[in-house]
């Protein structure tokens, strides 16, 4: 089972949801973004080896490659670009990820890595949750109240639980509400002929029918550059979302296309 990891003491890579979230101090507009399952791979790549320099080949051997998965040189560097427009989004600003002229990439040695045991996970969830009333254990230095003297405090207990309950459901509606999953994660970036153009498949595309479709789809990579691509095998339709931007970000502003093929 993979671990989590928090970069710089503020985000929380998780590799086996591909997700990177803000640590509590540092939530702000963005607090939660999904990565394409290529991207999370190379960042979980640059961790383990934190400080060697990867090259082209062997990311391409240990993400594509090994799983019989043919792409061009030009995708490693598709999805090193996007993780790091993903961290830059998070606020690490800094050149968390290097690119070594002739050499390959590697993750800074600057760059602050702590692997997040699962027992601090456990500690920090017990942390969130509201006390409940005769568990509450007396401050150190102080006097403990007195079960009739409990009585009385308790109806004020009771309604400030109350409050800081009503409070975290509303909170964990918020985040939930504007963090919720991309429904295109598990699309990939592929390479194509357009190379102005970012394609996205989903897991089933048959071999050899992408070019198919570009070649006989409207794509227009000059106002909607992120497109993302549905199709089967034994179905002769697809669909096409196109936008403006980045699905998984905000106001991505996308229209979607279905295509018959065969037909004109």
């Amino acid at each position: 089972m993979l671990g989590k990891y928090i970069i710089n003491d503020r985000v929380i890579f998780d590799p086996e949801e591909r997700s990177l979230i803000l640590t509590g101090e540092h939530i702000g507009s963005t607090s939660k973004l999904i990565l394409h399952t290529p991207t999370s791979q190379c960042l979980a790549l640059l961790i383990e080896r934190h400080g060697d320099v990867l090259s082209q080949d062997e990311l391409l051997e240990l993400i594509w490659r090994k799983k019989g998965v043919v792409v061009s040189s030009s995708t490693v560097y598709q999805n090193i670009s996007l993780l790091r427009r993903s961290l830059n989004q998070l606020g690490l600003y800094d050149d968390v990820i290097i690119t070594v002229p002739r050499q390959g990439v590697t993750l800074s040695r600057h760059i602050k890595i702590t692997l997040l045991a699962e027992q601090h996970a456990d500690v920090r969830q017990q942390e969130l949750l509201p006390a409940v009333a005769g568990d509450v254990a007396a401050p150190t230095g102080t006097t403990p109240i007195s079960p009739s003297k409990g009585k009385k405090y308790l109806p004020g207990l009771i309604a400030g639980l109350s409050i800081a309950l009503i409070m975290l459901c509303i909170g964990a509606f918020y985040l939930g509400h504007n963090n919720s999953s991309n429904y295109m994660d598990s699309y990939d970036l592929a390479p194509t002929s357009l190379s102005e153009c970012h394609i996205y498949v989903n897991d089933n595309m048959p071999t050899g029918r992408l070019e198919y479709i570009v070649k006989n789809s409207a794509f227009d990579c000059a106002t909607r550059p992120f497109n993302y691509v549905t199709a089967f095998a034994g179905v002769n339709r697809y669909s096409v979302i196109s936008c403006v931007r980045d699905i998984a970000g905000a106001r991505a502003s996308c229209r979607s296309s279905f295509y018959l093929e065969g037909s004109k």
